[in-house]
This record gives C-alpha cells, structure tokens and sequence, in this order.
C-alpha cells in the first residue's frame, strides 16, 4: 500500500466534516475584488477548505494571493496537485482565460467539489499523483498528462504521499514547461518546531475544543509525520532542481516557495502578490516575501 492510499481515508474524514460554526478571522489584509469574492463562492460549503483555514493561519489569504497572481501571469494552463474542493482552480478560471486542472485521488472532495457553480475552462480529475490504487471500489489512476503546464501548484500534498522530495520534484518538473513556475506550500519540521507549534495552538483555539484539537492532531499525525521534511532539506532539493527559488509564505512551520527556470517570469510572480498585499511580515500576518 502507498502513502498516498493509506491517507485516502483521512481526506475522506476531513471533506464530510463539517468545520466550526466559529466565523473565520482572517490575519492578513486581502481585499481583492474580483478574487476574494471569487474564492467565496467556490468555497462555501467546503468543509475542508473551512477547516484548514482555521487550522493554518494564513491559507485563506495564501490562497487568494497566489490565485490573483497567476490570473495576472500569461499563463495558459494551470495544474493545482492535491486540489482538494477546488476552489483554486475554480477561482482562477473563472477570473482569467487560464485553463485549470485539479487532481485529487478523493471521491469525497470531488463530490464537494461539484457542490459549487461550474467553471468553464476548468476540470477536475479523480487521479493520484505517482501511483495508482482502488479507493472505495473506483480505480484511482497515476495522473499522466499529455501537455506541460505553465504553472503547477501543491499544497501540503506531498507530506502525505512520501518523504521522497527529491522524486516528487523530478516528476513536477516533467509536466511543468520550460520556464514554467512551480508553487509549493508544506509543513516542515524547523529549529523553532515547538515555539511554532504554539503559536498555531492559538490560532486554531480561536475555533475549535481542546478536545476536537486533539483528535485532530492525533489523526493528522498517524497520516503525515513520517512524510515531513526539513525546511532546510527541502530548499536544497529545489535549488537543486530550479535556477531560481523564492519563499513567499512563512507561517511558521507552514512555509511557501515559489520556483523557477526563468528568473524574470519568477520575480513578476511575486511582485504580483506583493502588489495585492504589501503586510508581508510575521505568524500574526504570516505571509512573508523575502
């Protein structure tokens, strides 16, 4: 059994649950127009992209900003891996000519999915990332692209597959173009682990019981600690693979990088985000652009 099949059940828990009735605080100022309302719509109602944001400070906005700076890139196709409720695809398609993709191997998330407005331009496929396996009785096939994507996305998809960073790059680097960008956002194990834990204690006890917290940790544990990596493992793995990487996102243990082949393409994606919220800055307002 792969990692990713052995955390199909996971997901499945996470997108029937239903998240805290607690109104979501948001901790970085985004006010877009035409994304944050975009966004809304093609979220609500999904409880798992409710739950996360609640549970990581910051993703909501994380999400956002990296859809309006692809709407503003010339990309012409977008792949989101591990896209959950997809409602990142869908805000981006809707709000651009961008063709978007979303993989998931998760029957429950893609009902979710088809819960919120269709999108021309954007397609859902029930399919893993590496592998193959049968999930409730539905072969769940490898993803085998025919094309390469401008921009590929993932988040915190990778921790529940395997900790084998080195070939998860080599494979997003086969289906992304040449000078194309690549967009990663996961948990890692860092020198202030603990110090960050806490404080994303008391983000997540703004929503939730001491008890719904510990059930939560505990399942999320079982499903992923093995799978994590070092930040600092990671970085060298996409230096390795990319002449160009950047980290846009710092949440603490929750950090985002954005990578490149093409260095002038890379810069204009981030000031793109930088243009749509200039409070970068710390775990209380946790993007950061360095």
């Amino acid at each position: 059994m792969n990692n990713g099949e052995q955390n199909a059940q996971f997901f499945t828990g996470k997108a029937k649950k239903l998240s805290s009735e607690i109104d979501y605080k948001p901790v970085i100022k985004f006010n877009d127009k035409l994304i944050k309302p975009a966004y809304k719509t093609f979220t609500q109602g999904g409880n798992f992209t409710a739950h996360i944001s609640k549970m990581i400070p910051g993703f909501q906005e994380k999400q956002q900003i990296i859809a309006g700076a692809i709407v503003e890139s010339n990309a012409k196709t977008f792949l989101d891996i591990g896209t959950s409720e997809g409602g990142l695809i869908k805000t981006v398609s809707h709000c651009s000519n961008i063709h978007s993709t979303g993989i998931d191997p998760n029957p429950a998330m893609m009902y979710n999915y088809i819960q919120t407005p269709i999108v021309k331009d954007c397609e859902y496929q029930l399919k893993a990332f590496g592998a193959s396996w049968i999930e409730q009785g539905i072969l769940i096939e490898e993803f085998k692209p025919q094309i390469k994507f401008d921009i590929i996305n993932e988040d915190f998809t990778f921790q529940f597959i395997s900790n084998n960073r080195g070939e998860q790059i080599k494979r997003v680097k086969s289906i992304l173009a040449d000078s194309g960008i690549f967009i990663t956002s996961e948990k890692f194990f860092t020198k202030d682990y603990e110090r960050n834990e806490q404080d994303k204690l008391d983000h997540q006890s703004q929503y939730f019981s001491a008890d719904e917290l510990t059930e939560d940790k505990q399942t999320i544990i079982s499903g992923m600690a093995s799978d994590m990596v070092h930040e600092l493992d990671y970085m060298e793995i996409l230096k390795a693979n990319f002449g160009y990487v950047i980290q846009f996102w710092d949440a603490g243990n929750f950090k985002g990088f954005a990578c490149s082949d093409d260095q002038l393409k890379l810069v204009r994606f981030i000031m793109s985000m930088q243009n749509m919220n200039s409070q970068f800055s710390t775990i209380k307002t946790p993007c950061t652009v360095n």
